[in-house]
């Protein structure tokens, strides 16, 4: 038996990857979790078949083999961590730490530890192209992306430390299905239903930012797919962006032309 350990299931990004999990594998997939949100209760409703193979708790389980970690779960609201810092180190830090420590006493069989961190680790880009490597230095400017890029210093320590075979997945600007309100498609939708303005990021000469877009069903099958990727080290990473980058007034309007 393949068992997951997945961890923020009732969140955005990880409730999209139980459900590819669900669909695309016959693995068992553990959830810890704090409650049931409204996408899990959406997602059994859409599968009730599926119920068998998921398996809530409270905590971390040390009495069944555990295949695969993913650690999805994370403070991800950037004005939150900027108002509350310290509870964002407790979400995105300290319990990285522990679900690290966990994985190295209770899961000795692991054969991979996937973090999902963020591309906001590189702050902003000022180069031509507008892109990263994987090798670029760390340019963290909120206490999201400072906390995010903390839990990457803990999982290549333990990776090489312990010999956890870890990916560190950096993945930017996804959006999707049931996405936070707070998030930009979620912004742009209601303005538009609603007749409301909206104010997009830009500069004195009327520019917008840009984006490249990912969605969240290719962050998840990516995710499936590094599971058993070959490794080159202990730890390694990986960016995981969209191809097509455009301005956000452009996709803001384009948003507004689907919409009628």
């Amino acid at each position: 038996m393949i068992r997951v350990l997945l961890t923020g299931a009732s969140g955005f990004v990880g409730h999209h990857v139980l459900e590819h999990l669900l669909t695309h594998t016959n693995f068992e997939v553990i959830c810890p979790v704090r409650n049931i949100s409204q996408r899990l209760v959406w997602l059994f409703e859409k599968y009730p078949e599926f119920g068998e193979r998921v398996i809530y708790t409270q905590g971390f389980p040390t009495d069944v083999d555990i295949t695969y970690i993913i650690h999805c779960a994370a403070n991800a609201q950037v004005v939150n961590t900027i108002e509350d810092p310290l509870t964002a180190v407790s979400d995105n830090v300290v319990f990285t730490a522990n679900l690290l420590d966990y994985a190295k006493l209770h899961c000795k069989n692991l054969k991979r530890f996937v973090y999902i961190s963020s591309g906001e680790v590189y702050g902003p880009n000022d180069t031509p192209r507008g892109s990263w490597t994987e090798r670029n230095t760390l340019n963290c400017r909120s206490p999201y992306s400072g906390t995010k890029a903390a839990g990457e210093m803990l999982v290549a320590s333990w990776a090489q430390c312990y010999n956890i075979p870890s990916v560190i997945l950096r993945a930017q600007n996804i959006y999707g299905p049931r996405q936070m309100p707070g998030k930009f498609f979620s912004l742009v939708v209601n303005a538009v239903l609603n007749n409301e303005t909206i104010t997009l990021h830009g500069n004195s000469e009327g520019e917008t930012d840009s984006r490249a877009w990912l969605h969240v069903e290719d962050c998840a099958g990516a995710i499936e797919f590094l599971l058993d990727y070959p490794q080159a080290n202990n730890v390694d990473t990986f960016n995981l962006g969209g191809e097509l980058e455009t301005n956000l007034l452009y996709t803001a309007q384009y948003i507004g032309e689907l919409l009628g």
